[in-house]
């Protein structure tokens, strides 16, 4: 649910991601997924806005349908995926400042709450934790766009590396920014999955150096 395909080299918003931030604050806001008949007869927006809009967030993977997919025309509930709750939080400022929120609403969902526990959210913390839990998911998505920001702006394609490898890089950008590095470590701390996949990263990272090292030992005496 909360994978993230690739990251947005945007540097200016649009009134198209205006539009589609609002439709994303509107499938939030209660903590129950929105079909596009919510959106279109209890929210009065446009029929073929909303349709426009929920495909390309479908196909960017910014939310997807919860409860599988065997709904009628019309009636498939929508919801949020960690990488929308990232892409929209530099987009809308009023959905970014009520995240603690929409944690709350929406921990109470099976897909979203299943998708948090993937996180390092495991029942325990949000049960002993919760407000801790709900300041941690803020520093999380916070910090997730804060690195795509920063790695987007140095990167003609981004779309090369896995994802995890470009929050890494982007995280490394931002090596003399201490709230940044705050967020990291708190993060590393907190999650397992999330020190897992940085622990493969660096790891993958030490064997490229380990063979760049094997590979260039005749060249290295040749130029000794």
């Amino acid at each position: 649910m909360f994978t993230c395909p690739e990251m947005s080299q945007q540097t200016e918003i649009s009134a198209y991601d205006l539009k589609a931030a609002e439709i994303f604050r509107f499938i939030l806001e209660d903590g129950e997924p929105k079909t596009s008949y919510d959106l279109i007869f209890k929210k009065n927006l446009p029929t073929a806005t909303v349709h426009r809009h929920l495909k390309r967030m479908m196909d960017n993977q910014e939310i997807i349908v919860y409860g599988g997919e065997k709904h009628l025309r019309g009636k498939k509930p929508y919801g949020p995926t960690f990488y929308g709750l990232i892409s929209y939080y530099d987009v809308d400022k009023e959905y970014a400042k009520n995240i603690e929120n929409y944690f709350e609403l929406w921990m109470k969902n099976e897909v979203f709450r299943t998708a948090l526990q993937e996180l390092g959210f495991n029942e325990t913390k949000m049960q002993n934790h919760l407000e801790e839990c709900k300041k941690l998911f803020r520093t999380w998505i916070e910090f997730c766009a804060k690195c795509e920001a920063t790695y987007d702006k140095l990167v003609e394609n981004p779309y090369n590396l896995p994802y995890e490898e470009q929050q890494l890089i982007g995280g490394m950008l931002l090596g003399n920014d201490k709230k940044a590095n705050q967020a990291n470590q708190e993060l590393y701390a907190f999650s397992k999955p999330y020190r897992k996949a940085i622990d493969a990263v660096i790891q993958q990272i030490i064997t490229r150096h380990e063979e760049m090292k094997k590979n260039s030992k005749k060249l290295m005496k040749k130029w000794e």
